[in-house]
C-alpha cells in the first residue's frame, strides 16, 4: 500500500516509489481525491491524440495500470475513472493528477521484467515465463511489450509493506 502525501503529483510519486523500491514490472491500482487531472485520449476517427486538463475536485473511482521499464526507468501506463460532484464521470489515460485529500495505491509486482517497445502496426508480448500479453494500440505507433530474462527479485514482489511517499 502506498499512501501519497496531500497535494503531491500522483504519477511522479508512484514512478519515484517504483524506482526507489526496485519494482520493474507489475500492476497498480488505487483511489483517492484529486483537484486536477490531465487525461490523454486517442480519437480513432480523427487519428490523433488529445489531452484534457480538468481542474475540479474529483474522486478517483478506479485507477488501474501497468509498471514496465522504458530506457532503464519505471514507465507507468495508467487509466483512471474519476467522479465529479454532479455524479458524472471522466476517464482516460492518466498523464498527471494532483492529490487533494487522501490517496491510496497498491503496487503488485510481476515476475520477469517487462519492457516497453514501440513498433508500427504490430502488437505482441511474452514474459520470461512464457506467458503472452495481449495489447492493443492505435495510429502509426503502437506499444508492444517484451520480457527479458531479468526477473524482479522475489523480495521485492512478496510481503506486505505500507509506505508514504
Amino acid at each position: 500500500m502506498v499512501s501519497i502525501r496531500n497535494h503531491a503529483e500522483v504519477v511522479k510519486a508512484l514512478r519515484t516509489f517504483c524506482a526507489d523500491q526496485g519494482i520493474s514490472s507489475g500492476t497498480i491500482g488505487g483511489l483517492g481525491a484529486v483537484s486536477e487531472l490531465e487525461l490523454h485520449f486517442f480519437d480513432s476517427r480523427m487519428k490523433r491524440h488529445e489531452n484534457t486538463v480538468l481542474r475540479k475536485q474529483m474522486e478517483i473511482a478506479d485507477l488501474t495500470g501497468n509498471i514496465l521499464m522504458k530506457d532503464g526507468r519505471p514507465f507507468l501506463h495508467m487509466h483512471v475513472t474519476a467522479g465529479r460532484a454532479d455524479c458524472s464521470a471522466v476517464a482516460g489515460h492518466l498523464l498527471s493528477a494532483t492529490l487533494n485529500g487522501a490517496g491510496e495505491f497498491v503496487c503488485r509486482c510481476l515476475r520477469g521484467l517487462w519492457e516497453v517497445l514501440f513498433q508500427n502496426h504490430r502488437v505482441w508480448g511474452r514474459n520470461s515465463a512464457g506467458g503472452v500479453l495481449n495489447a492493443s494500440g492505435s495510429g502509426e505507433e503502437v506499444q508492444a511489450f517484451r520480457a527479458s530474462g531479468n526477473p524482479t527479485p522475489p523480495s521485492r514482489c512478496f510481503g506486505c509493506r505500507s509506505m508514504v511517499v
